[in-house]
């Protein structure tokens, strides 16, 4: 009636998703020159948001291809510490991306985002970490 291995696989990959996105936001907080608390909370900073946003959504995004590319061949101490090294290099090659935009646009990304408080630069900067997630995903599948 109830597949428990499934059960156990979906409360294990969240449990491991929202450990992953809680070191993710402080990976975030880390590649970013402004403080992300004070720029959500204090200022309701809209470009921060969006910027978080499209960084979470990546992380998502790289834990589904890491989900994808699981292997049953592998034990569970295998799986979990592909996992972390997966995320680990996603989160890194997303911060890369990030300082490579902020040398590639013509403008100062960081005043842009959390000062100027300008959405669509925030915008700009969540797509550039959705589309180096959605390489890496693609990298994972195949």
């Amino acid at each position: 009636m109830f597949d428990v291995a499934l059960i156990l696989s979906t409360l294990g990959w969240t449990a491991g998703g929202l450990i992953f996105f809680v070191i993710g936001t402080r990976v975030y907080d880390l590649v970013t020159p402004f403080s992300i608390r004070d720029e959500l909370i204090r200022d309701r900073n809209m470009a921060v948001g969006y910027s978080m946003a499209g960084y979470l959504l990546g992380l998502s995004i790289i834990l589904h291809g890491v989900m994808s590319s699981s292997d049953l061949n592998r034990t569970l101490l295998q799986e979990v510490v592909a996992s972390i090294v997966f995320f680990l290099l996603g989160s890194i090659l997303m911060a890369l991306g990030r300082m490579i935009l902020s040398i590639a646009v013509p403008f100062d990304l960081n005043h842009e985002i959390s000062e100027a408080d300008n959405p669509p630069v925030g915008l700009i900067e969540a797509s550039l970490y959705v589309a180096v997630a959605l390489i890496i995903h693609g990298v994972f599948i195949g």
